[in-house]
């Protein structure tokens, strides 16, 4: 259904995406994963792998710079994505830019009076040393004022806060931040599946009818947008989204088509929801193109509220009452009014054909 061209535009912009929020290790990386860096393509990173084959691994970022095909433009933007582990420099591991390394020895030697003072300036403790180690960086950077030192070096707030954060966890993967699916281990296959059963997936794809989700099988997993929430909603995208991890109930296996329905709302919601319980209904707006509702069905109440509209035939309309024709009008003399007065005129003459002979001149 879709172009071949869009389709691979948007799953590259997905990966891009991914691979600059993670970053990467470029002495490990191939070619195919460094063409996905920010600032970089499929030449500047095979110049980049050919130099490291050639040279060795990468001792600090500055070496980027010495790479053919690998310019200033390029090494600005794909410097922090860039990680070089157990390198010259301990900055050259973390997120932080090398434009900001100035700005990261000056929030360490803030915390130098609070550390061993015999460390040097820009060393950073491993993640067993930030564990156990009560001196370490992550114990003592929450106690720094952070918008005061954007005041006094001149630097926005967000900036010196991501430098704290990337000093503080310098081998942080931001995966691991991310809420993990939880799944039942018992569910392998569709035929595991049971209706009534409680599970938990994560929400792969919001589309207009619905969300899918992903509940530990390899089917397809689709709760509609009516199985959303207990309530109505016209865009799905209002409840939920991309990531979001989902409390669900099977409703339906379709074993012929591999298909599974679930819904988001529980037993007890549904039993609220059922001929007996409360309704969900339509929120009382304005119908599309801006109509307003009818009276009768925007002032019922839920319960009162009918399941279709019932046709009427409206009334007749009452008719007018007819003027009679002045004397002047049935002599001829007076212009005519209206088709009824014509009507008059007419059925005037035809009872009384020598008169309206004479009246007109025919």
């Amino acid at each position: 259904d879709i172009k071949a061209r869009n389709l691979q535009e948007s799953l590259d912009a997905v990966v891009t995406a991914c691979v600059n929020f993670v970053s990467v290790d470029v002495n490990t990386a191939s070619p195919a994963l460094l063409r996905y860096v920010s600032g970089l393509n499929q030449l500047s990173a095979r110049s980049l792998y050919d130099y490291r084959c050639q040279h060795g691994p990468f001792r600090n970022r500055e070496e980027f710079r010495c790479v053919p095909a690998f310019g200033e433009v390029a090494y600005i933007q794909a410097a922090g994505f860039l990680k070089i582990y157990d390198g010259d420099n301990p900055l050259d591991a973390t997120f932080i830019h090398p434009e900001s390394y100035a700005l990261a020895g000056k929030i360490l030697e803030r915390l130098r009076d609070r550390r061993d003072p015999a460390d040097p300036p820009n060393s950073i403790p491993s993640p067993a040393q930030a564990a156990h180690d009560p001196a370490a960086l992550a114990d003592v950077a929450h106690e720094l004022d952070v918008a005061a030192l954007a005041t006094e070096w001149e630097v926005g707030e967000l900036l010196l806060a991501d430098i704290i954060a990337a000093l503080t966890r310098p081998r942080r993967d931001p995966r691991e931040d991310l809420p993990s699916p939880v799944f039942r281990r018992s569910i392998l296959k569709l035929v595991d599946l049971k209706p009534g059963m409680e599970l938990q997936g994560t929400v792969l794809n919001v589309v207009d009818f619905g969300a899918f989700v992903d509940i530990g099988i390899s089917d397809s997993a689709l709760v509609h947008i009516s199985q959303l929430v207990d309530r109505f909603v016209e865009d799905p995208h209002e409840v939920v989204g991309v990531g979001d991890v989902l409390r669900v109930w099977v409703l339906d296996i379709d074993k012929a088509r591999r298909r599974v329905s679930l819904t988001a709302i529980g037993p007890d919601a549904a039993r609220r929801n059922s001929p007996g319980g409360r309704k969900r209904d339509k929120p009382s707006a304005k119908k599309k193109g801006g109509q307003p509702p009818s009276p009768h069905i925007a002032g019922a109440t839920a319960t009162q509220r009918p399941r279709h509209r019932v046709r009427t035939q409206a009334p007749a309309p009452t008719p007018s009452p007819i003027a009679p024709l002045s004397a002047g009008m049935a002599a001829g003399t007076e212009p005519l009014r209206s088709f009824a007065d014509l009507k008059q005129f007419l059925a005037a003459s035809q009872s009384n054909p020598d008169a309206s002979d004479g009246e007109t001149g025919d």
